[in-house]
């Protein structure tokens, strides 16, 4: 329970009587201050030097266990932990300064550490075992970032000052489209390939872009689907900066929703058709891959930029016949099943994946830190084909059609208000609104 009067310190999440100047346990100065109890776990350098140390342990761990079948599963998952500590140690620092948009361009920085080992090792071919690690450390980094920036908006909206959260969330998402289309064409046999990789992820985002700026707003409008005794009422006054607004990591959760949806479910799919179909093979997966860009548009025109907006709108339907005030949401059981596919041809394909790379008479212990590694990896190359496209289209979509459409769609629906709905309700059945 929350003592009204009482805040609680920035630094330490100590409670203070409201007035003090100081926090009465580590004398941090109170100008900045939470209003609600800090949530927890919280962005500190203290967690992310814990994690640090902790992967440091288990990856030490590893050496004095050489006989037994844990080592593969401490040496591979201690490393991304110890890089991932250190990650949110940099942003937890960065955000006691107040500065939590400085933590999203550690991303880019490890989407580059992934392209400086993957042109170093195909490009130039440097045999040098030890540059995987630089690989590693760039997936541990970019997740860590991602993480860190989540905690601290979350912290943030408990703060009593306004915190600028993002900055060039535009460029930083074409730049991060970019570097991973680099990624995959790092391997081509000329400067064609790099072009070719760069000119497919462009073209199908902007052709992504086009067709949900275009009937986004007709989507959404058959999503809702008000019927003549049917009204829409919103709850809140109106748009919000915080609505409308979008941040390169918002951008690249949902960009990554689309993008591993369209892959996952037409792996599914193709297994569905063809039982046999080889998915150890990386040329099968990047094959699999270019065509689920095809999907990610047709799944892109019905599925996400309308449940952006219904986000966004927080609509609620008041129906006058029955009396009731429901939440406005797209088709509920449809997005399950889609989550559903996702999951289920994702998984199939890391089982396919280890199994193969496994010899036959390996012990079973040893598929838990393949599966683990296959499962990172297989990520990242998917994102490295099939995220650039959708993080181009959902840039261009936040930059140039988000805001106007659901202002749009505002003026087209003419919401009630919330307060009005026990008028409405004392209205009969089908009466024009006034």
């Amino acid at each position: 329970m929350e003592v009204e009067g009482q805040v609680y310190c920035f630094r330490c999440g100590a409670p203070a009587p409201r007035g003090a100047t100081y926090c009465p346990r580590c004398g941090a100065p109170l100008d900045v201050h939470y209003v609600l109890r800090p949530p927890r776990p919280r962005l500190t350098p203290s967690l992310g030097l814990a994690l640090t140390v902790l992967g440091a342990a288990l990856y030490a761990l590893g050496y004095t266990l050489a006989p037994l079948w844990l080592v593969p599963v401490l040496l591979e998952s201690s490393f991304y932990l110890a890089v991932f500590g250190l990650g949110v140690m940099a942003s937890a620092t960065l955000w006691r300064w107040l500065k939590p948009w400085a933590i999203e361009p550690l991303f880019l920085v490890g989407a580059l550490l992934t392209l400086v080992e993957h042109v170093a090792v195909f490009t130039f071919h440097v045999e040098a075992p030890t540059l995987l690690y630089l690989f590693k450390a760039g997936i541990a980094l970019m997740a860590a970032s991602t993480a860190a920036w989540l905690m601290a908006r979350r912290e943030a909206r408990l703060l009593n000052i306004d915190v600028v959260k993002s900055r060039w969330p535009f460029a930083s998402s074409l730049a991060a489209a970019t570097l991973m289309s680099l990624v995959f064409a790092a391997g081509a046999p000329s400067a064609l390939g790099v072009v070719e990789a760069l000119a497919a992820a462009y073209t199908v985002g902007v052709a992504a872009w086009l067709l949900w700026h275009f009937y986004a707003p007709s989507v959404f409008k058959a999503y809702l689907g008000l019927s003549s005794t049917e009204e829409a009422v919103m709850v809140d006054r109106g748009l919000t900066r915080e609505e409308t607004g979008y941040a390169f990591t918002d951008i690249l959760l949902r960009a990554s929703t689309l993008a591993l949806m369209a892959f996952s479910i037409l792996v599914f799919g193709a297994q569905l058709f063809d039982p046999q179909l080889d998915l150890s093979s990386m040329g099968t997966l990047v094959l699999l891959a270019k065509y689920s860009l095809a999907a990610e548009v047709l799944l892109g025109v019905f599925g996400p930029p309308a449940y952006w907006l219904f986000e966004a709108l927080d609509l609620r339907v008041l129906d006058r016949a029955s009396a009731t005030l429901e939440k406005a949401s797209p088709i509920g059981f449809l997005d399950s099943m889609v989550d559903l596919f996702a999951a289920l041809g994702f998984l199939l394909t890391i089982r396919d994946v280890t199994l193969s790379i496994t010899p036959p008479d390996a012990a079973p212990a040893l598929y838990a830190p393949l599966a683990f590694f296959n499962a990172i990896l297989l990520l990242y190359y998917y994102a490295s084909i099939v995220l650039p496209p959708a993080l181009v289209a959902t840039a261009l979509y936040h930059k140039y059609s988000f805001e106007k459409q659901a202002r749009w769609l505002l003026d087209e629906i003419r919401p009630r208000r919330l307060e009005e709905a026990a008028a409405l309700l004392a209205e009969p059945p089908g009466a024009s609104r006034s």
